[in-house]
């Protein structure tokens, strides 16, 4: 654990206990060797807006996306591997909403860009894009993992 926020949680210290974890990050590398700047995976201070300043909604929030993100991601492989653009489409869709709801932009416009190879049944360029959405989930769960931790 590298930050802790005692109850009650105040915004501003759960903010900057998740900012700290991520202030060494200047670049992030993708899977094909290339280095891109790292950017916030969430932007906090929106979704705490859209949940009316209720820190423990988007704590229950972050704690769903973390539980249901796992099967979203193996469905999509199935559905790449079975070439099934439908089911393809479904899960992505549904991940990409998730992924709206914590205002988590890069996951959810990459989950998009899978439901709309869904949706127009090119399934040959999913593995790629399923790479890009997979590298966008792993920067976002510890974020939102701090999150569960700051109880």
């Amino acid at each position: 654990m590298d930050s802790y926020v005692s109850k009650p949680i105040k915004p501003q210290e759960l903010f900057e206990a998740i900012e700290s974890v991520f202030t060494d990050l200047s670049e992030v590398e993708t899977t094909s060797g290339e280095t891109r700047p790292a950017h916030d995976p969430i932007n906090m201070g929106e979704v705490l807006e859209r949940a009316g300043g209720d820190v423990e909604l988007v704590m229950e929030v972050a704690g769903l996306f973390l539980d249901n993100c796992p099967m979203l991601l193996s469905e999509m492989q199935e559905a790449i591997a079975r070439q099934d653009s439908k089911a393809l489409e479904r899960a992505a869709h549904t991940l990409k909403g998730s992924a709206a709801n914590l205002v988590a932009k890069s996951v959810s416009e990459a989950a998009s860009r899978l439901e709309m190879i869904g949706r127009d049944g090119e399934i040959t360029r999913a593995q790629e894009a399923y790479k890009v959405l997979e590298e966008e989930v792993q920067r976002l769960s510890p974020v939102l993992a701090t999150l569960g931790k700051a109880e």
